[in-house]
């Protein structure tokens, strides 16, 4: 162990200004990159339902296009209750007797989990899932995770939004918020923090930094 310490101490003394620079390099990419990051490559297929989950405007209409587009049988609505989504859902013309909606989830995870007990229970074999791009990646990895023994096909597909600028996410407040929002709830879902107490810590960390 001691011989493995002085080799690395070594290399370390004659190429510190490489390693150093190499080093820089990458938190720079890191840095350039966190919010491109978040966004992933959508990849939408014909299936039997679209569902959209609420948060933002412009989802829903997102959800349409792709409802129309892909001729799915049914337009799903998690969390239909929240106030932003009524309102669209209100203002939107909606396919009358194909639209599912849940009303229970307080989470992403809880998103996922519920809209499986929807899908399992009309034995919906495929379904496109929607969201906003910010949110895409966190939203495949947790419904990905809660769907892993589920034989239900899902693709992803997002609606892009104007308050996020995901290749120079710091040049406004609000993207900058929204990035290291996302950053903190992929480490809280990772460490199985979720819910109101996952809320809670995430507002006083926002209170702290803005």
């Amino acid at each position: 162990m001691g011989a493995v310490c002085r080799s690395l101490a070594k290399i370390w003394r004659k190429n510190r200004l490489w390693i150093s620079g190499l080093a820089g390099a990458a938190a720079i990419l890191c840095f350039l990159f966190a919010g491109g990051f978040l966004v992933i490559s959508p990849n939408p297929v014909a299936s039997q339902a679209v569902v959209v989950l609420s948060g933002e405007q412009g989802r829903l209409a997102k959800g349409l296009e792709l409802y129309e587009r892909y001729g799915a049988e049914y337009l799903v609505i998690s969390n239909a209750n929240d106030k932003g989504m009524a309102d669209e859902l209100a203002r939107l013309p909606l396919p009358e007797g194909h639209v599912l909606k849940e009303t229970r989830a307080k989470s992403t995870l809880e998103n996922a989990r519920y809209v499986k007990e929807i899908l399992t229970e009309k034995q919906i074999r495929s379904a496109i899932v929607v969201t906003s791009n910010y949110h895409s990646r966190r939203t495949r990895h947790l419904f990905q995770r809660e769907f892993e023994n589920e034989a239900i096909q899902l693709s992803y597909d997002f609606s892009v939004s104007g308050q996020f600028m995901p290749y120079r996410w710091w040049s406004t407040k609000l993207s900058f918020m929204i990035t290291a929002n996302e950053y903190a709830k992929l480490l809280g879902n990772s460490l199985g923090l979720e819910g109101e107490k996952a809320k809670r810590i995430l507002r006083e960390i926002n209170n702290w930094l803005f």
